[in-house]
């Protein structure tokens, strides 16, 4: 055997940087390939067979998009490559949209836009047309909109800028008619409102009534215009202004009640109002009452009055009779104090009078007391009178029944008297008690008042010791002490002294001196004797006694004494002669 000797060795494969086709498509609803078409370097013999032999891999699209495609040598080939793959794209096909219809008028349904043509489409249009999505293009309400289409992501087609519109749904023209236009105050706001309403769409009549706003609103009588508006929202519009003319009445108040009518005088300004009224509306009756407008209804003095009130001329109210009454200041009653109201006789005018009063205000009362108008309130002569008093008729005080008399006396006047004398001797003849001054009259009244004396037992004739009695007149003004109109005066007449002569034969009196003429006689004749009719010698005393009511007495009194002496015969005396 022979030696061999090997040695490997390598032939390496020939770079090739291929050159590929146009990569680059627009979408026309046909497949579109890219291969290659030549490489950078190569053997220019073998370039046919050597593009020939390469395998591809996606490189042929229909559908818009960027692809990779990718080739490969044979593995026994002779050449490797520098790259393998190649990126093309298929453009979407730009299309022009028209937009079917964008203006509608609010019907209550939904409305809806969309494209209705699609130019630049290279398919069938309606399917295109079924593929784009829309944003905003389904209204319902009235409004402006802006529809927004848009092709899916992995669509054929794109639209060459953004694809919107705008579009309306005008908004429902609809008129209205009226419910009341004429209303009556009630406090709240009132106006006419939609009775009912034209070309609204079925169901939607409340709802629209509802929302539609007023201005115009009428609170006060009077008289208004509404109007009508329907929110910048609504989905109708009124085809024209719309206004109506509407009346608020005043409302009528009745059984107006007044507040205290029968009033006192106190000095003040004194005023009736209403007090209570049926009609207002809820919360308004304290400012109904404090609107009224009065006349006559504030009065200072007593008397009867008229007060007349009236609602004013913007109130919500009336009165469909005159709102009046009478209302009576009474006069006030107050006490009065009399002044001294007991004199005493003095021959001048005595008069009461009320000098002082109570319940009278301050500022009416130098006023009140000047005004009294005084009857039988004075007198002279004496007595219990009654003084009547009362005030004018335009006064406002009234004098209460107990204070409006007042009794009033003028006691009579004590007097004493002066006796011209008290004391008489009997001489026959009647002998009379004489008052010769009579003390305490009034000037000027002491010899009336001497010769109105009325005497009793004031004249006697015989001995003895008597009671005169002096009254003064019932009605006159004087007494002689308290509730004393009769007084008594004892008087003596007094037995008449006499002067016995006695007779020494008889031992009795012979003659009396000093007897009123004529009773000398009578006198002795009454005369009793004791001790005077002795026989025996001896010394005795004669008594000659006059009688207990006898006119006369003797100076040793009712007796006398005689002393006598009987002699024996032998010698007579002669007569002597004794006074007693």
């Amino acid at each position: 055997g022979g030696a061999s000797i090997s040695k490997a060795y390598n032939i390496a494969k020939y770079t090739l940087s291929p050159v590929w086709s146009e990569n680059t498509f627009t979408y026309d609803g046909t497949e579109k390939s890219v291969f290659v078409d030549t490489f950078e370097t190569y053997i220019s013999l073998e370039l046919t067979d050597v593009l020939n032999s390469l395998s591809y891999s996606s490189n042929t699209q229909k559908n818009a998009g960027t692809y990779t495609a990718t080739i490969a040598l044979p593995q026994n080939s002779n050449y490797q490559l520098s790259s393998n793959s190649c990126t093309y794209t298929i453009a979407k096909r730009a299309l022009t949209p028209t937009w079917g219809t964008t203006t509608f008028t609010y019907d209550g349904a939904t409305h809806t836009v969309t494209l209705v043509d699609l130019a630049g489409c290279v398919d069938v249009e309606s399917a295109i047309l079924a593929t784009i999505t829309y944003t905003g293009n389904i209204q319902k309400n009235a409004g402006t909109y802006t529809a927004t289409a848009t092709l899916p992501a992995n669509s054929n087609y794109v639209f060459e800028s953004t694809v919107s519109t705008a579009y309306t749904i005008e908004k429902r023209a609809i008129s209205l008619t009226w419910d009341n236009t004429t209303f009556t105050y009630n406090g709240s706001e009132q106006y006419p409102k939609a009775a009912s309403i034209v070309n609204v769409v079925s169901g939607e009549e409340a709802a629209v009534k509802a929302s539609i706003t007023y201005s115009g609103k009428g609170k006060n009588a009077g008289f208004y215009t509404v109007t009508a508006a329907l929110p910048a929202t609504s989905n109708y519009v009124f085809e024209d202004l719309v206004t109506a003319d509407y009346t608020i009445e005043k409302k009528l108040l009745t059984n107006p009640v007044w507040g205290t009518t029968n009033l006192t005088y106190n000095a003040s300004q004194q005023t009736v109002k209403v007090t209570d009224i049926t009609g207002c509306a809820s919360g308004e009756k304290t400012s109904v009452l404090n609107s009224l407008i009065y006349i006559g209804n504030a009065e200072t003095n007593a008397g009867t009055y008229t007060a007349t009130t009236t609602l004013p001329d913007n109130s919500n109210y009336y009165c469909d009779e005159v709102i009046t009454t009478t209302f009576t200041i009474a006069k006030k009653e107050i006490s009065a104090g009399w002044g001294s109201a007991s004199f005493t006789y003095d021959g001048a005018e005595h008069t009461v009078k009320i000098t002082s009063l109570s319940g009278v205000a301050a500022s009416d009362k130098d006023a009140v007391l000047a005004s009294i108008i005084h009857s039988d309130n004075y007198a002279t002569m004496a007595g219990t009178y009654t003084a009547t008093a009362e005030l004018p008729d335009d006064s406002n005080y009234v004098l209460k029944a107990a204070s409006a008399t007042k009794t009033f006396e003028i006691k009579k006047k004590s007097i004493s008297l002066t006796w011209a004398t008290t004391t008489f001797t009997y001489n026959g003849e009647s002998q009379t008690m004489e008052v010769s001054k009579v003390n305490g009259t009034a000037i000027g009244e002491d010899t009336m008042v001497l010769n109105s004396l009325i005497f009793a037992n004031e004249s006697q004739i015989n001995a003895g010791t008597y009671t005169v009695t002096v009254s003064l007149p019932d009605d006159g003004n004087y007494q002689f002490s308290t509730g004393v109109y009769s007084t008594t005066k004892s008087y003596t007449i007094g037995k008449r002294t006499l002067t016995a002569t006695w007779n020494p034969l008889t031992n009795t009196i012979s003659s009396l001196s000093g007897c009123v003429s004529g009773e000398e006689a009578e006198v002795l004749a009454s005369i009793t004797y004791t001790g005077h009719n002795e026989t025996d010698p001896g010394t005795y005393t004669a008594t000659a006694t006059l009688p207990n009511n006898s006119n006369y007495k003797f100076a040793s009194g009712a007796s006398t004494t005689y002393s006598y002496t009987i002699q024996p015969p032998v010698t007579e005396e002669p007569e002597i002669e004794e006074e007693v």
